[in-house]
């Protein structure tokens, strides 16, 4: 008991590695320890989800693609070559006003591959760098939805929004 009160009380717990360092702990799956690793510097992953609506706790991803931005000699590459595109199969099917946004019919994504299968792919592909994107908050929010039970934490990769004052670091593509 004694032990958990001197880790508490560390100054390393409420650092940002030491987060890290109890979130990997507390895995459920320890081959996941990866996505707590310390990121490559200036490289990036540019993510976009298209979901079945705007809610993570009642709607859908149905597919999503990415792609890896690294700065290389004061330029910046896009490695469109080794993108990763997948279609998710849903438990529920979209819905008319959803098809008018993204395009993707009940048809598209039935035989899309199961959430348990896309994680796995997804965590490997992005690992522990961070994640640009257009309302990656809310991408994040579904991805954490699916990841928590998962890996029996939020994935924790860190993703730059306009609002973010690191946000002028990150390649303006």
């Amino acid at each position: 008991m004694f032990d958990k009160f001197r880790q508490f009380f560390s100054p390393h717990f409420f650092s940002q590695s030491g987060k890290k360092q109890r979130q990997k702990s507390q895995l459920i799956r320890p081959e996941f320890g990866f996505l707590f690793d310390e990121k490559p510097a200036q490289e990036w992953v540019s993510l976009d989800l298209e979901m079945t609506g705007l809610n993570p706790k009642t709607d859908h991803i149905l597919s999503f693609g990415a792609v890896k931005i690294y700065q290389q000699n004061n330029s910046f590459h896009i490695d469109t070559g080794n993108a990763l595109s997948l279609i998710c199969c849903p438990p529920v099917m979209p819905s008319h006003d959803s098809i008018v946004i993204h395009g993707l019919r009940p048809q598209d994504v039935a035989n899309g591959i199961s959430y348990d299968e896309m994680l796995p792919k997804l965590f490997e592909f992005v690992g522990s760098l961070p994640i640009i994107g257009f309302c990656v908050s809310m991408d994040m929010g579904f991805i954490n939805q699916l990841a928590k039970p998962l890996i029996s934490a939020s994935y924790i990769s860190k993703f730059y929004t306009k609002k973010t004052p690191i946000w002028s670091q990150v390649p303006n593509i």
